[in-house]
């Protein structure tokens, strides 16, 4: 579960300077439609947290994920792209995607590309976001 949440921090808030991103604190809402092979039609769910510092950089989202590394990214033009690795389940997982803040609003997508075993599945998810009010 720390994972899905870690990786949902990339959804708050509006890009600042050089790989980090000031978060307007207060409740988001986001919404994450999730694809892959294994299931029958796209998945949606939605969910709110409370963002309550003003700042996030990416690289310390690694410092609470154990199994997570070389995490890169960069931000230019309210767009922050980001990659990582994980091993997760004995899976060998490739993490890859984007960000871009309106302020308010946010679009992302990221892509994961799982190696488990002689198989492979690629998870694709898109997601939007927007501040609803206070926390």
């Amino acid at each position: 579960m720390k994972f899905w949440l870690v990786l949902m921090l990339f959804a708050f808030g509006s890009v600042a300077g050089a790989d980090e991103l000031t978060i307007k604190p207060g409740m988001w809402e986001s919404t994450m439609t999730t694809t892959n092979s294994m299931m029958p039609r796209p998945m949606a769910t939605t969910t709110r947290n409370c963002v309550t510092e003003p700042i996030y950089r990416p690289e310390e989202m690694l410092d609470n994920v154990e199994h997570c590394k070389n995490m890169t990214s960069n931000v230019a033009d309210n767009t922050l792209n980001f990659a990582m690795q994980c091993t997760m389940q004995g899976a060998d997982v490739n993490v890859s995607g984007r960000f871009a803040s309106a302020g308010d609003t946010g679009v992302g997508e990221m892509k994961m590309d799982m190696k488990m075993g002689p198989g492979n599945m690629t998870m694709n998810m898109k997601w939007t976001t927007k501040r609803i009010g206070d926390c």
